[in-house]
């Protein structure tokens, strides 16, 4: 811990803290102008009993096993030095920011914001990005959990055009990319509700046979 401390300081890092939404929980983090904040995610379970007090700033995070399914190996350079990573697959990666846009109607402001936060991310990869949508419903069709897509199709049913949501992530995502226009994200969307029915239909078909 120390070492990892002490290296983070060397690159540039300050040591900081966060109070966790809706916890009186303090959380360490490190922080450096030109990357932002330094963070790492576990899961909140097994013999992981107090994730907090884990690693330089843990927050537990139930959707990383998700995310971490059958993750993609990728080669990056960082201060001369070269290192492995895994990360999502563009299926998972969608999946689990489309499970983050359920909001009830007593929702407290900053669960729509996170929600807007994670239509934004999602509306980025797969209406700018036209080559990752059938990698990422590809990628669905290996989803162990089919009622994890159910949840995710419902969600985007009950925030779609019209909705605080989805009002909110638009004026957002039209502002950080002037070049895109509304009627793009409203296609892409009555676009995807169906290409998520067929992903499930084809699950049910693999099952049956």
């Amino acid at each position: 811990m120390q070492s990892l401390h002490e290296a983070l300081i060397r690159q540039g890092f300050q040591r900081r803290t966060m109070t966790a939404v809706g916890s009186k929980s303090v959380l360490p983090l490190y922080h450096r102008e030109d990357l932002g904040s330094l963070e790492f995610l576990c899961p909140d379970r097994g013999i992981l009993k107090n994730p907090y007090a884990t690693g330089l700033a843990a927050v537990p995070d139930p959707m990383v096993e998700l995310l971490l399914e059958d993750p993609h190996e990728v080669g990056i350079k960082y201060l001369g030095d070269d290192y492995s990573v895994r990360i999502p697959q563009t299926g998972r990666f969608i999946l689990v920011n489309g499970l983050q846009l359920k909001v009830g109607l007593k929702a407290k402001p900053e669960l729509h914001f996170r929600a807007a936060q994670s239509l934004i991310l999602i509306l980025y990869l797969l209406v700018l990005h036209e080559d990752l949508r059938e990698e990422a419903l590809n990628d669905l069709l290996h989803v162990r959990q089919a009622s994890l897509i159910r949840d995710f199709q419902q969600n985007l049913k009950d925030n779609g055009p019209g909705s605080a949501v989805w009002e909110a992530a638009q004026r957002s995502f039209l502002e950080l990319f002037p070049e895109a226009k509304a009627v793009q994200l409203t296609t892409w969307y009555w676009k995807f509700l169906p290409a998520l029915t067929k992903v499930l239909k084809e699950q049910r078909e693999d099952k049956e046979k």
